[in-house]
């Protein structure tokens, strides 16, 4: 996972240097920002999502993702640009254990509001490669034990989930028209468990996600 990690965090840094290099040159010339070089749009999307931990002895099985978003585009050069958007995710996963002392299933159903911070460069006239950093608020969480020690099935009580998280996100969209399709992967870099105590150390959260992106017309 740690390759995986680096490899995200050096996509997000090779788009946005440019970006940044790109964004200053156009202060520095005085142009100004026009709305003819900002688009608008929306994006969902569905797909699987899971929880990384660093306790020995579990398992971790995917659930279903779903997200929905509204984001802002400035085409700082021909091929390159920023993107800034708002989204809002459900995700869910479950922590296995064959403990008999231990409930056999740990089930997480979790949302949250998204903040992305990107950028893009067009590989070719269609294909488009996609980073950015994504800070986020919980929404909601909701934990469910089944199995032994959750007596047949017993929601927590416990606020077991931090209120933030932190993850990077790479990808490539493929343009049609004023519809794009999208497949992307967000590596959560927070320990997101707040109570160490409930026998796993620390969770991550992780999610690929394929979507449809349509463009408005401004």
């Amino acid at each position: 996972m740690s390759k995986i990690k680096s490899i995200i965090i050096a996509t997000v840094v090779l788009i946005g240097l440019p970006m940044l290099e790109s964004f200053s040159q156009t202060e520095s010339e005085g142009k100004t920002i026009g709305l003819e070089d900002i688009s608008f749009s929306f994006r969902g999307g569905l797909g699987v999502s899971n929880l990384a931990g660093a306790t020995a002895g579990y398992s971790y099985r995917s659930g279903i993702a779903v997200l929905g978003g509204v984001y802002a585009e400035y085409s700082a050069t021909a091929k390159s640009g920023l993107m800034a958007g708002i989204e809002y995710t459900i995700k869910g996963a479950t922590i296995k254990t064959d403990d008999l002392f231990f409930y056999d299933n740990l089930h997480y159903d979790l949302s949250y509001v998204n903040f992305y911070m990107g950028g893009f460069h067009d590989l070719t006239q269609r294909l488009r490669l996609e980073a950015a950093i994504i800070p986020a608020i919980k929404a909601s969480e909701e934990i469910s034990y089944t199995g032994v020690y959750g007596y047949g099935g017993l929601s927590a009580t416990t606020d077991n989930v931090r209120n933030m998280d932190l993850g990077t996100m790479a990808g490539f969209s493929y343009q049609f028209t004023k519809i794009n399709f999208g497949v992307h992967y967000t590596y959560g870099l927070m320990d997101i468990n707040k109570n160490q105590s409930e026998g796993v150390s620390s969770l991550q959260n992780r999610m690929l996600m394929f979507s449809l992106k349509y463009v408005l017309d401004i």
